[in-house]
């Protein structure tokens, strides 16, 4: 039951921050590459669609080529939205739990916040690990992959090197989900991957 419960309040918690996101880059003048969406994704989903099976070397060489300006030009219409979502989500999960000793509104709902593996309460520094390697489609690695989108959008140009240091990213955040659905349903602690990378629990508030 407790697990249902901490993942109801998670459930809750990422659909708040994804609305504030979606409504706030709605928004013409604060994301300006809105109307860039459609086509961007479009021209991407082609070129995955065309290389739905790379057999050979060759045809990974040729795919990484074609796909490079297309996810470049995806990410960067994405720019903002990842932007608003890392500024919410830390917002949120950091700034936000931290001054309501250890509670989201999620969490409130579900009478459970998180504390050090000690009960104390738990730093700024503290949430701030457990958010970075918390929260995607799953359960987390997606604010990893929207945070190193960001960075390589920003700092580089399409080459092959941006394609395979995303890709790499992907297959990191992947692997991230997987162990910590496991370790979710496995720890009789009902303790996350991210409460093990940064030493908190979540507990029952009475």
């Amino acid at each position: 039951m407790f697990k249902i419960k901490r993942l109801m309040a998670f459930c809750l918690d990422l659909l708040l921050v994804t609305i504030l996101t979606v409504c706030i880059t709605k928004v013409d003048y604060i994301n300006p590459y809105m109307n860039e969406v459609e086509e961007a994704t479009k021209a991407y989903n082609e070129v995955l669609n065309d290389y739905s099976s790379l057999s050979n070397e060759d045809e990974i060489e040729e795919f990484i080529n074609n796909i490079q300006d297309k996810l470049y030009d995806y990410e960067h219409t994405q720019i903002y939205v990842n932007m608003w979502y890392i500024i919410f989500y830390i917002g949120y999960f950091v700034i936000f739990a931290y001054f309501t000793d250890g509670q989201t509104l999620g969490k409130k709902l579900m009478s459970i916040k998180v504390v050090k593996e000690d009960g104390s309460k738990v730093g700024l520094f503290g949430l701030l690990k457990r958010t970075i390697t918390n929260g995607s489609s799953f359960f987390m690695g997606m604010n990893l992959l929207n945070l190193t989108s960001l960075i390589l959008t920003i700092s580089m140009k399409p080459n092959r090197t941006y394609v395979l240091l995303f890709m790499g990213a992907m297959v990191i955040c992947t692997i991230m989900e997987i162990a910590n659905i496991i370790i979710y349903i496995k720890n009789k602690d009902n303790k996350c991957l991210n409460d093990f990378v940064s030493g908190t629990k979540v507990i029952r508030v009475e």
